[in-house]
């Protein structure tokens, strides 16, 4: 399982359905679709910036998680974003990796 952070925006629709169904009747459903890819929530907040909302999700590989995007997206009320996230320990082994690259220009 590794962590992954969702973040979106609604389209008017979506907004639409959000104020008529509420916060709670959207997080039960995130909570479902992980559930049945495999996965959990760890918690999900509403802003009022930007981005429309912000998950946390425990999910079992990067498949799942562009499962779970590809199915909010493909609504039309929703643009997501999903992106993996690293605990301190997989930071610091990831800083100990080298590799030559070559920049542009040089």
């Amino acid at each position: 399982m590794g962590k992954f952070l969702f973040t979106g925006t609604y389209t008017l629709d979506g907004r639409r359905n959000v104020a008529t169904e509420g916060g709670t009747a959207r997080a039960e459903a995130v909570s479902a679709l992980c559930a049945a890819l495999g996965g959990s929530v760890e918690s999900m907040h509403f802003r009022v910036d930007h981005d429309d909302f912000v998950i946390i999700a425990d999910m079992p590989d990067s498949v799942s998680t562009a499962a779970a995007k590809t199915i909010v997206t493909n609504t039309g009320t929703i643009n997501a974003e999903a992106v993996p996230l690293l605990t301190p320990e997989e930071m610091d082994h990831a800083c100990k990796i080298t590799a030559d690259f070559r920049p542009p220009g040089s």
